[in-house]
């Protein structure tokens, strides 16, 4: 798949394919992502149990949430974009548990 046919989805998806549960530990967490543009929607992804689950749609109870742009969390998957900027520019933005919207980028609970 080109990056151009690459949505968000697709990223939020192949996260829970990367998910370590042995370095999650006891991690429990909820974490909503709202993305505006063609490749957006909304997802969530639930780690519990050892385990991680990705749905379409609002979670009844996020421990964080992320809102951003599409264009902006497609560019950060491919390199363009830093995280740190989108964040401190407002392109991205972060309720809830700061923590577990970190640990979504620990490259040992979910390897690239």
């Amino acid at each position: 798949m080109s990056d151009e046919n690459v949505t968000c989805k697709d990223l939020i998806e192949s996260l829970c394919g990367r998910f370590k549960a042995e370095e999650a530990g006891d991690w429990e967490a909820t974490v909503q992502f709202e993305f505006s543009g063609d490749k957006g929607g909304n997802y969530y992804v639930q780690i519990e149990d050892a385990s991680c689950t990705m749905s379409e749609g609002t979670a009844e109870h996020a421990t964080a949430t992320v809102l951003t742009s599409d264009e902006t969390w497609l560019g950060m998957a491919n390199g363009k974009v830093d995280p740190q900027a989108a964040f401190f520019s407002g392109d991205m933005k972060i309720k809830g548990n700061f923590a577990d919207v970190m640990k979504i980028n620990n490259k040992k609970i979910f390897p690239r």
